[in-house]
Parts: structure tokens; sequence; C-alpha cells
């Protein structure tokens, strides 16, 4: 179901509410002038007017059996952000009911003051689980089948066979397996059978899962794992089932260490960092971006951060990380000198790609792209971070003389100018400058990206604009999948 924004004419508004339109108070709406059977049970319906020029959010409608809580705001400076170029526009755009992205929810329910879903909901009750497995007990196939998957991750061909006996069996979960490969080849959203299949916890780890705060099922088995801070057994951290996990967040380092885990990607922080460059034997991650933090409900890695010299002694000699490709680190802690070893470093050497996390006031950006100059890097990114609500990102390629800026959040960047004049360097000697806005529906990047993009053609005549995009850099969280749990 989805959530909803709907015009209404004054006449329509005078006959649903009366002369008396107070703001907190219940009223109940005419249903047939509503289109209620798109509302579901976690999704708002927002109900908008024109009243003197202005643009009035006249109520909300959360329960489609209950009643609208009227609201009487004023909401006509939101428009550039919800798609809307102005008042004028608001009939046209609104009349036929408009449905709204998530961002669209959140910045409406924001405004009102309003909590936003997840903390506003209650938890849904528990799904009934799919049919139980017609295996009660493994038998010597399946038992084949999953030690040839978890020695061959990669491989979607076991996992078909695999799928296919549980189905010729009866078991549900073949149906998971072969949708997700499915899914895994568009890229396209879980359906509702996926994720009505994907709510039984799978067997095979359900041992580990014991253990986890967070995990996501891809191509039918565990593929992403936040562990908790409990200590894990250690005959849990020999459980098999690891091998299928792609990315892990963690802070145990004998999780990280075990030898079942293949994954390629851990979000980590610095002492893990270290002790892992320590370890004895090539470990698997070819990624390793730092914790997270939270801003404005969205979760950002800040890079991995390494205070301790003796630490940076021993990640620059590589060790266990001897596969190690791509690195985030927080630059605010590492200082020049430090960054300049890097580079120069065994892993400096080996990195293929390189983010560095550094507030905009401290970035000396020449200097930057001085240092990827004189490095080894295909790529490297400077993420600065310019307010709570506003970050960019600057990516050079060394396979093609193009500069990339990505905006996230621009329509609540302010200081547009001192922006460009502090990147301004990174474009030295490059031929072509693409910015990307992250965050933003197609469209809505309003007049502010255009006088970014109006001052870098005073530079680089050749500058295009993508918008809608997503972070293509290592850092970002991606979005969670539908299938995600707890």
């Amino acid at each position: 179901m989805a959530d909803l924004l709907v015009y209404l004419d004054p006449a329509s508004i005078l006959a649903m509410f009366g002369d008396q339109v107070v703001p907190g108070t219940s009223v109940s709406l005419q249903r047939d002038r509503l289109p209620l059977d798109h509302l579901g049970t976690e999704s708002s319906l927002f109900l908008v007017t024109v009243e003197r020029d202005q643009v009035i959010l006249v109520a909300t409608l959360d329960d489609p059996a209950g009643d609208a809580i009227v609201r009487a705001r004023n909401i006509s400076r939101l428009l550039p952000r919800l798609g809307c170029r102005g008042v004028e526009d608001v009939v046209g755009w609104g009349r036929t009911p408009r449905v709204l992205p998530p961002e669209d929810v959140d910045l409406l329910r924001y405004e009102l003051g309003l909590a936003l879903w997840e903390a506003a909901k209650p938890p849904p009750p528990p799904v009934a689980p799919p049919l139980p497995s017609a295996l009660s007990t493994d038998d010597a196939t399946a038992v084949a089948l999953r030690a040839a998957i978890f020695s061959k991750p990669a491989c979607d061909d076991v996992r078909i066979v695999y799928a296919d006996y549980l189905a010729d069996r009866g078991d549900p979960r073949g149906e998971l397996i072969t949708l997700q490969i499915a899914r895994s080849k568009t890229g396209g959203a879980a359906s509702e059978r996926e994720q009505a299949l994907a709510k039984a916890v799978p067997a095979e780890a359900r041992a580990i899962i014991d253990y986890l705060l967070h995990y996501e099922l891809r191509r039918g088995f565990l593929a992403r794992a936040i562990v908790g801070t409990a200590p894990v057994p250690a005959a849990v951290i020999d459980d098999p089932a690891w091998a299928t996990v792609e990315e892990i967040t963690c802070e145990d380092v004998a999780v990280l260490v075990g030898r079942r885990l293949t994954a390629a990607r851990a979000n980590i922080d610095g002492s893990q960092l270290a002790a892992l460059a320590r370890h004895a034997y090539l470990l698997p991650f070819q990624a390793i971006a730092g914790t997270t933090r939270t801003v404005m409900n969205a979760q950002y890695h800040t890079g991995v951060e390494l205070r301790d010299p003796r630490d940076w002694h021993a990640v620059m000699e590589v060790g266990g990380l001897a596969g190690l490709r791509e690195l985030a680190i927080n630059g605010e802690v590492c200082g020049h000198d430090t960054f300049e070893r890097l580079l120069t470093s065994a892993l400096g050497n080996q990195l293929e790609y390189l983010e560095v996390d550094v507030g905009i006031a401290d970035a000396d950006t020449a200097w930057w792209r001085g240092c990827f100059d004189r490095s080894k890097l295909g790529r490297f990114a400077l993420r600065l971070r310019c307010a709570p609500t506003s970050e960019i990102r600057a990516i050079l390629e060394r396979g093609s003389p193009q500069l990339t800026l990505q905006f996230d959040d621009v329509l609540h960047f302010e200081p547009i100018a001192d922006v460009i004049t502090a990147l301004a360097p990174l474009g030295q000697g490059l031929r072509r400058i693409c910015v990307e806005v992250v965050g933003l529906p197609r469209g809505r990047a309003g007049i502010r990206i255009q006088e970014v993009i109006a001052r870098l053609r005073q530079r680089t005549p050749d500058v295009s604009l993508v918008t809608g995009c997503r972070w293509r850099g290592l850092a970002r969280e991606a979005s969670r999948s539908a299938t995600t749990y707890p």
C-alpha cells in the first residue's frame, strides 16, 4: 500500500470540515471522495488545498478506518522538495492522488512534528511462516548439496540444484532460493511472495542468526550480517553457513578471522583493522569501511579511525590484508603526514580505491588532488561534510580524466559558492565534470544545483548533471533489502 497526497478544492474541504478547522481535532471524512482503497495500515493520506496563495496541508489520515486529524499547516515552502514548482501548479499536480516516496513522507511528518513510521507504529504482528519444510530431518543429499554451496558460494548453479531438490520435496525454501536468484539477475524489488517466504529463518544458518542484530538473505542464503556484542562461541564461529556472507559488520575479531568466513566487505573500526593486519594468514576482505553514524535518519560510514601510530604501521605493512583493494578512512584523525606515508606504503601500492572523510573547513583540496596524482590509486574520493544534513563527495578517476561531484541533500546546502571555490582545484587538468544529485528524485534538484552547474561551466565546458542516483562509493550503506531481518 502507498502513502498518498491528494488535492481537494476549497468547496470539498468546506463540505468535509465545516467552517472551523481546528488543528489537532479529529474529523470524519466523506470516504467516497477519497482513494482509501489504496491506503494501508502503515501508510498515510495527506490532504492539501490552496487558500490565499498558500498551500495548506489540511489533514492527515493514518488509519483508513479511522478519523482524520486536522493539521492546517502552510507547506508552501516545501513544494520544491515535493516535486511541485509552485502554488500555481498545485491543483494539476495533486488532483490525481500522488504516491509519495518515503523521503517525502518523512519530510511531511517531520514538518508536522510527528514521529516517523518506524517510531510511531508498534511492531507489526508476527507473520505466519511458510508451510513447514517437508524435510523433517536432513538427508544425505540435502547435506551434500549445502556443503557444495558453502564450498562455492559465488556459484548459482549449485544453489539452483538445491532449490529444485527442496521444491520436489515440498520445502518452500526451494521457491525462495529460485525467486532470489532470479531477482539478483534483474535487480528488481522483492515480491510479496518472496518477502513472505523469507520470514522463515533459514535452518542452515539458525545457530549464526541467534548472534546477529540484523541480517539479509540474498540468493536464498545469509549474505549480510551485523553481529551483536555477545561473545560468539567457537562452535558457531566454525559454522559452515558463514561461507555465504558477503558483508559483515562486527566487533569480534575472532569472528572476522574465522576460517569459514569469506566475506569480501567488512564494516569495522580501527582497532579491528589493525588486528586483521597483524593476522598471520591471508584474510578474504577486499573492501573495508568504518562503522556508522546516523544523520537525519540515514546511516553513513565515517571511515575507519586509526589514532595509534603503531596501528597505522601494522596496517601499512598489510599482513593479513594482502587482498584489500578498497578502504575508507577518517581523514580528520590521520593527518597529512600519515596520509602521505600511507600512499607510499605496501598498502597504498595495492589499493585501487581510497575514500577519505573530512570536514570541508579542514580540506585543502589542492593538496588532496596532488596526493592522488602522485599515488597509484585508480579512484580517489573526498567526502566533505559541510553541514549536519549535507555531504559532498568528489571522486577522481584515473581511468578517464573525469571528476564526479556527488551532492547529498543539496536543497539543505547553503554555501554553494564556498563549495565551488573549495572544490575547484580538484578539476584542474580534467576534461569533464559530472554532477550527481543523490537522495533527490529526478527533476527536484531545483535552482541551487543549477547554480552549481553554472559555476562549474565557467571552468570546464563539459559539465553534465545526473539526478536521482545513489552513492557509488564504498562508504555509503546501500538501501536495505526488502528481505532484511530482524
